[in-house]
């Protein structure tokens, strides 16, 4: 059975759903957008059916239920899905890449410091991981 309605639970502040809606505007699909502050209803249904109000969350509804993604990167893989585009990278790898992204940015600001040492280890590791990540958000 396909999917009858999807709805993006969001914020316009919220930086990982920004990236949930640069990877939406590349696809062909409709999906309601909904604001959950300025809609207090809609954030009230969000956290009785999660526990939460954090946001994104994807919730999915077909004619066997409701499914609700709540990650940004597991939201991307399941539109990228139904817009039939492949996956570039695993969800896991992306997923792994997203997380280490501070720590690729402060191995980067680290070998500014003459004190620090393996300052060019720092920076070759720094440098590679922002230049992945960049590549990843690209290609979404």
């Amino acid at each position: 059975t396909g999917i009858v309605e999807r709805t993006l639970y969001m914020t316009e502040s919220c930086g990982y759903c920004r990236r949930v809606l640069n990877a939406l505007g590349h696809l062909e699909l409709n999906v309601v957008l909904v604001d959950v502050s300025r809609d207090l209803e809609a954030r009230a249904r969000l956290e009785a059916a999660t526990g939460k109000t954090t946001v994104p969350v994807l919730q999915l509804r077909d004619d066997n239920g409701t499914r609700w993604l709540p990650e940004s990167t597991q939201i991307i893989f399941e539109l990228r899905a139904a817009a039939g585009r492949r996956p570039l990278v695993p969800a896991a790898i992306d997923l792994w890449v997203d997380r280490l992204t501070p720590l690729f940015w402060g191995l980067l600001a680290a070998s500014a410091f003459d004190s620090v040492p393996g300052r060019g280890w720092c920076a070759a590791v720094g440098v590679a991981g922002i230049v992945i990540r960049i590549a990843l958000s690209l290609r979404r």
